[in-house]
């Protein structure tokens, strides 16, 4: 896939730093600023540390968000369906997506009927990685030296071409009311990688912009690594 001409959109504009950082100096510590933008944000609608939940308390957190009227795509799915889902297996399911960031949240169901859930938060995760080492570290966990590595059950959201977002993206903004990525204070550039496979010329990437507030979806060179550019990662529970 070609990509869009030198300059558009204009990310350099979006990540210059407010005068005042400017002023300061660079980061010293860039891997502290990486430690920065992978901390847990604190958006109102998680109102309490969700790695001390019990599995009920957990469950009753994810119906609340299935009956929200933002749910996207809920169709003729119920929530004992769902429920039945992260239960199943000594709640496999249910283990990964509290493992998630803020306990993860339940946004809608995709087009083969599996309940979605993604990262919490605002911002991107994992950062400071390129695309090939941010996937690997979305989708597998690495084993003892010589041993395969173990799959997580996460994947990147899916990439659906420069300037569209996916049906999954569209979802997570439309239940969350938020852009699918931002900075904590809306006011710094943000970037998350999205699913493009296992080699891709032109990966994408989704970037949010502060003047004017939304993120959108273009591609990039698949070496690109900074502090700014992490993942949201997703989980599709499936029967």
């Amino acid at each position: 896939m070609s990509g869009p001409a030198e300059g558009t959109p204009d990310i350099e504009a979006a990540i210059a730093l407010p005068e005042a950082a400017k002023a300061a100096g660079p980061v010293a510590d860039p891997q502290a600023g990486i430690d920065a933008l992978s901390a847990k944000s604190t958006i109102d609608a998680v109102l309490a540390d969700t790695s001390s939940e019990t599995a009920e308390v957990s469950l009753a957190r994810f119906q609340a968000q299935f009956e929200s009227p933002k749910f996207q795509n809920k169709g003729s799915c119920t929530w004992q369906e769902v429920e039945k889902r992260l239960t199943a297996n000594n709640g496999h399911y249910l283990n990964l997506a509290v493992a998630m960031e803020q306990g993860g949240t339940l946004f809608g169901i995709d087009k083969d009927g599996n309940p979605l859930i993604a990262d919490g938060g605002v911002e991107p995760i994992l950062c400071g990685m390129n695309y090939a080492n941010t996937r690997r570290a979305v989708m597998f966990t690495e084993g003892e030296e010589g041993s395969e590595p173990t799959p997580t059950g996460y994947e990147l959201f899916p990439y659906a071409g420069d300037y569209e977002k996916s049906p999954e993206i569209l979802a997570f903004e439309a239940a969350t009311g938020e852009p699918f990525i931002r900075s904590e204070d809306s006011e710094q550039y943000r970037e998350s990688w999205l699913e493009s496979g296992d080699d891709p010329a032109w990966p994408g990437r989704v970037g949010f912009f502060p003047a004017d507030g939304d993120a959108r979806v273009f591609g990039g060179r698949p070496q690109l690594s900074n502090p700014r550019l992490g993942a949201r990662r997703l989980l599709r529970v499936k029967a």
